[in-house]
């Protein structure tokens, strides 16, 4: 993390480093405890850039704040906002039967599934935490989705979805809208965000375009050397890291591709500290509707849940955003809300505070490291933009 290594950092990004002090000296230390070798960062606060950095490589690729990653779980969020928007014109309503628009999903025990109960993880799907088979189209994965039975009654307990949720709720966006997902979440959602940098499912003559610009995902020589994440590594060398068409695929859980930047755009809109030009949304109303605080019997999932050191389960939840302080820094207000992805991407926007962030490491780490380290970072960020 030096500007004599093979990957300079740009003298912007040493000028936006030296302004947050707290923030450099964690991501210094991280850095020499090979927990990472670069990292994409953007941070505003009412609305107003404090920085937009970047650093470091992927392999040979140099890791710039154009760069597109993979957003993986930070990716639900749009997903999310989407159903937000068709409530908000009245199309759907929260408390709707999954089964009044994808009734093929009303089995297994989900007959009386709500779309609240998609939006908020309380749908106790039994292979909840499985992953898509990547290998397999929209339509494939949407009928894996309906023939997962539950191990609970709807909304009896948290239960966090990995895919599954995303995917259907994707599905109702898709009938509801009479448009391809990619295409309304293009159209409603980034667009008149401002976030064109960022993408969902591509074409071939996309992928041609901006391909190149697409950073794998890889772990940290730190996390190798301690055992953790062998088949994950396997699956994204494998997989996500090699094949275009996989690369290319729409998942509306985890495929989102773009810089921090663009991400952070999503949260200031959300958080009211930034307007989206042009645009006849009640962006305020949308993010009451998301971020209203969700409450369940029953918290804990029988198998805990714990997402590394967390258990995300017990943790406040809305209409897909977390919604506690726990999962970011006890900095943050109590009117946080955002998301994590694969224990390297933290998002956020905190209205009490104004302020917006979005950053990714370059490396996945076990999660007893990589959990701690976003919300170390997360308190380093707050204290460098409150003072």
């Amino acid at each position: 993390m030096d500007s004599t290594s093979s990957h300079p950092l740009r003298p912007q990004d040493v000028a936006a480093l030296d302004a947050l002090p707290a923030t450099a000296a964690f991501l210094a230390d991280d850095y020499e405890k090979g927990f990472h070798k670069g990292i994409q960062l953007y941070l505003s606060v009412d609305g107003e850039p404090v920085a937009d950095l970047a650093y470091g490589a992927v392999g040979e690729q140099p890791l710039t704040t154009n760069s597109l990653l993979h957003w993986v779980c930070a990716s639900k969020p749009v997903t999310t906002v989407a159903i937000g928007l068709l409530a908000e014109q009245g199309l759907v309503d929260f408390a709707d039967r999954v089964t009044d628009y994808v009734p093929e999903y009303g089995k297994g025990g989900k007959e009386e599934a709500r779309l609240e109960h998609l939006l908020t993880h309380s749908m106790p799907h039994q292979d909840r935490r499985t992953q898509y088979n990547l290998g397999l189209g929209w339509e494939e994965n949407l009928e894996l989705a309906c023939a997962t039975e539950v191990d609970a009654p709807p909304g009896a307990h948290r239960a966090y979805a990995t895919w599954i949720n995303a995917q259907v709720l994707a599905e109702v966006v898709a009938r509801v809208s009479g448009t391809t997902f990619d295409d309304f979440v293009t159209r409603n959602v980034l667009h008149p965000l401002g976030m064109r940098d960022t993408w969902f499912g591509m074409t071939r003559e996309d992928y041609e375009k901006v391909g190149d610009s697409i950073l794998p995902m890889t772990f940290a020589d730190a996390n190798m050397r301690h055992g953790y994440g062998e088949h994950s590594k396997n699956a994204y060398d494998g997989l996500i890291n090699v094949y275009p068409q996989v690369r290319m695929a729409s998942l509306p859980s985890s495929g989102a591709k773009g810089p921090m930047r663009d991400l952070a755009k999503l949260y200031e809109t959300l958080a009211g500290t930034r307007t989206a030009e042009g645009s006849a949304v009640d962006w305020t109303s949308v993010a009451a509707r998301l971020t209203e605080h969700h409450e369940v019997d029953e918290p804990i999932a029988p198998d805990g849940a714990w997402y590394g050191d967390w258990a995300i389960n017990d943790m406040d939840w809305s209409h897909g955003f977390l919604r506690d302080r726990g999962m970011f820094c006890q900095e943050a207000s109590p009117l946080v809300f955002g998301h994590p992805g694969e224990k390297v991407i933290m998002a956020l926007g905190d209205p009490g505070h104004g302020l917006a962030m979005a950053f990714s490491f370059n490396s996945i780490v076990d999660p007893a490291f990589g959990n701690p380290r976003m919300n170390l970072l997360c308190r380093a960020l707050y204290q460098d933009a409150l003072g």
